[in-house]
């Protein structure tokens, strides 16, 4: 009875400690391109706080939303003390250029009379020095004529681009001095995409042959790489890309996603989704190595295949089956029992 007792009891332990028979398939790899998705937004190729050149009391300025074209009146001060300058300086210059004038003759009459020995050199020389004096003075008189008009021309500001007002820091009856800002000007007409991505993605991006996606809401757009900043951000790790598109932008400010893709390729694996276990947020499959062991890899979920297989990055290999039933009975470093 002993003996029968002790046989039942070790054929017990064998059942249990028996391996459990799994279902294993094959995995195939192929390439994809290396695509990455960026949270990306509109920005205006234009922005700028417009300033007075001049000091003065402001007559008018644009209201906030306001479109101006090139080369219109966006505000203008009270150039009624510049305009008075400017006329002030003119009648000036003419008084130097007929002081100048006379001169010129003065010259002339003299130079005969020293010739007839009626005038000594010093009074020749003399009449010279105020003619050289005079023309010295008419040629610095005609450059702050320039500046007066200048001045009178900077009383009134012109936008210099098609545009918007969007925001407005000073009003009608406001002094403002020499370069104190008036308002913010956008240009929105002219737009661009600024997406922000890993410092060590931008290098792919650099060498070229760069497809990008911009999805809108209407649907996606094809885009084009205008330029990486390769100084990235040292606290974000995040290098700035400006995309452009020949598509028409939303609005400025408007959000996006953005799909870079490369020409760079990265090998996936095709594997039954049966085989794809998880463990806190963790991915890893059960593949069965050339002892006929079963090894645990852990993968990266790339995408769905829309059947009965998933795309998974991860050290497997082409020629090895992985177990998609019966994972959970594997024991490491005992060999499984295939179907």
């Amino acid at each position: 009875m002993r003996k029968l007792l002790f046989i039942t009891t070790l054929l017990c332990v064998s059942v249990v400690n028996a391996q459990q028979p799994v279902k294993t398939s094959t995995i195939a790899s192929q390439k994809i391109a290396r695509s990455f998705h960026s949270i990306a937004e509109v920005v205006t190729l234009q922005e700028v706080d417009i300033a007075m050149e001049v000091e003065g009391k402001l007559e008018w300025v644009a209201q906030v939303g306001a479109m101006v074209k090139q080369g219109q009146p966006i505000a203008r001060l009270d150039g009624r003390l510049y305009e008075l300058q400017y006329a002030s300086h003119v009648e000036y210059l003419e008084e130097l250029a007929l002081q100048r004038d006379f001169a010129k003759r003065e010259v002339e009459r003299k130079t005969r009379l020293h010739k007839e020995n009626g005038l000594s050199e010093q009074e020749l020389d003399d009449v010279k020095q105020r003619l050289a004096l005079l023309t010295q003075q008419v040629k610095k008189a005609e450059v702050d004529k320039q500046l007066y008009q200048l001045n009178v021309q900077r009383s009134l500001v012109l936008a210099p681009f098609d545009g918007q007002v969007v925001t407005r820091k000073k009003v009608k009856g406001a002094f403002v001095e020499a370069g104190e800002a008036l308002l913010t000007f956008v240009d929105i007409y002219n737009k661009e995409v600024r997406a922000k991505i890993p410092v060590a993605k931008s290098a792919e991006l650099v060498n070229g042959n760069t497809t990008v996606t911009i999805e809108l809401q209407t649907g996606q757009v094809e885009g084009q790489v205008k330029s990486v900043v390769q100084a990235g951000d040292e606290h974000s790790r995040l290098a700035e890309v400006r995309v452009t598109s020949q598509h028409s932008l939303p609005a400025i400010a408007m959000p996006l996603n953005v799909i870079f893709t490369t020409h760079y390729e990265d090998i996936v694996w095709q594997v039954p989704k049966d085989a794809l276990l998880s463990n806190k947020n963790q991915y890893f499959i059960y593949q069965v190595d050339e002892h006929d062991q079963a090894k645990k890899v852990p993968v990266q979920v790339q995408s769905d295949t829309g059947n009965d297989n998933i795309l998974v990055t991860g050290e497997l290999h082409a020629d090895r089956e992985v177990i998609i039933r019966g994972a959970e009975q594997v024991v490491i470093g005992k060999p499984v029992i295939k179907l």
